[in-house]
């Protein structure tokens, strides 16, 4: 019986996950657009979402939107930080003097490794990580960094036992920030099937900036 039972939870899951990811290859998407976003920080990124995901503005001072699909079991948030906003007028300067080599060196320093994954998705608020990974990537040619885990988030009005993956892309001094939580996931084969998903997600975005 047990047997059965896995096997009919996997078998939902894969149908489950591949109807989204082929939602992203037809015309079913929502397209988001940051052009002119208050929040976007003169960042035009185009990003696409299955179709019957919700979209929300989001209420933190960076964070541009929340998304959830439909039974809330997926949420994904987009967000852009500035890593020089808090910085004196002479700091600011300071930085902008950089060449643009010099700038992504220390952006990428500032990423999570193998060795601190886990401390580091402690210290970004997810209580007891487990299984994280952490490496860097390529989105839109640009190195950027993925980091996954399994965990817990506690806030005021909930506890939530998660898996997670995060984003972090660089641009200039920005960061792009999307993370994806997945509430159902449990084992390594359901973790492989929400990194593709989120792969696939993030394969649709578009820097503009880069092109202008």
């Amino acid at each position: 019986m047990k047997k059965i039972f896995t096997l009919f939870s996997l078998l939902f899951f894969c149908i489950y996950f591949s109807q989204i990811a082929n939602e992203l290859k037809k015309e079913e998407i929502q397209k988001i657009s940051t052009k002119n976003h208050e929040k976007s920080l003169g960042l035009d990124i185009n990003i696409s979402y299955p179709a019957d995901w919700t979209k929300t503005e989001g209420k933190r001072p960076h964070m541009l939107y929340n998304f959830a699909n439909p039974d809330k079991s997926i949420r994904s948030t987009f967000g852009i930080t500035d890593i020089i906003e808090k910085s004196s007028p002479e700091e600011k300067k300071a930085f902008r003097l950089l060449s643009d080599k010099d700038i992504k060196d220390i952006m990428l320093q500032s990423f999570p490794t193998a060795k601190n994954c886990s401390n580091y998705f402690n210290e970004i608020g997810i209580e007891n990580p487990k299984n994280s990974t952490c490496r860097i990537t390529k989105v839109e040619g640009i190195e950027s960094s993925v980091g996954s885990t399994f965990g817990t988030l506690r806030r005021a009005e909930f506890t939530m036992d998660f898996y997670m993956v995060y984003y972090q892309i660089p641009y200039k001094t920005k960061i792009i920030n999307i993370s994806f939580n997945f509430q159902n996931i449990k084992d390594e084969q359901d973790r492989f099937l929400a990194d593709n998903l989120s792969n696939k997600i993030i394969n649709t975005i578009v820097i503009n900036n880069l092109w202008k």
